[in-house]
């Protein structure tokens, strides 16, 4: 999906930085397996440390809980990489994260 429709950031929220699509394909991760009390603030502390995060979002229900999953955006692909090689199969709050490229761009266009 695109926009702001079903639980995604409307383009331009929270302060969000434009790239282009190229380089965003290389920068913007997807977070799966997120805790179900986490929001996005959490998901910016918990990804910090692998580079410059540009944008994060975490995807809600139409309720407001978080659907467990979410996207952070680096200002580059090697902050990108760090956090897929730190991040990925790392245990969060008792689960564990699923964390890769996002391939579809969805949701912080």
């Amino acid at each position: 999906f695109r926009g702001g429709g079903g639980g995604g950031p409307p383009h331009g929220a929270h302060g969000d930085v434009d790239l282009p699509i190229e380089l965003k394909r290389q920068c913007q991760v997807m977070v799966h397996g997120l805790p179900f009390a986490y929001d996005t603030p959490m998901l910016r502390e918990l990804c910090k440390g692998c580079g410059e995060i540009l944008n994060v979002h975490v995807f809600k229900d139409p309720q407001g809980r978080n659907r467990g999953y979410g996207l952070v955006c680096y200002s580059t692909p090697q902050a990108a990489q760090v956090a897929i090689a730190q991040l990925n199969q790392a245990e969060c709050g008792g689960r564990i994260l699923s964390v890769g490229l996002d391939k579809k761009l969805g949701g912080m266009q």
